[in-house]
């Protein structure tokens, strides 16, 4: 029998919801924290939620916050896209689970769909 790769990727569940804890932290319904990386350009803005337990102090009211380009709340909704709190919409470009040597690392990196008037425009980026 062969050995492990050291690295693998397969199809992770998204979360149902993702709600903003403190600055730069993200906790889903099953209390998994995520840290949100954002990248941004000239014609579209994407961010890569990373899965990673990081240690929770006191959840801080989204309004106390300093602004930000992420919405406060997250909810998935049929068509692999989430619904922010502000209601714009972002289109799951990826989610993968990578198991590495010394644990896993779960990756959702969704890419924010633009509106404008009567169309829906949908920025592409390059991954």
């Amino acid at each position: 029998m062969g050995e492990l790769p050291f690295f693998r990727a397969h199809a992770a569940l998204h979360p149902d919801h993702l709600w903003i804890w403190e600055r730069s932290v993200y906790v889903d319904e099953n209390q998994r924290t995520w840290l949100p990386i954002t990248i941004e350009t000239e014609s579209s803005l994407q961010v890569l939620m990373r899965q990673e337990d990081v240690s929770l102090g006191e959840a801080v009211c989204p309004s106390l916050l300093a602004p930000c380009p992420l919405p406060s709340m997250w909810q998935l909704y049929p068509g692999r896209r989430y619904r922010g709190s502000d209601s714009s919409f972002w289109r799951i470009v990826y989610h993968i689970e990578a198991s590495l040597n010394k644990g896993r690392s779960l990756h959702c990196r969704f890419l924010k769909d633009w509106i404008r008037e009567r169309s829906e425009v949908t920025a592409w980026a390059t991954l």
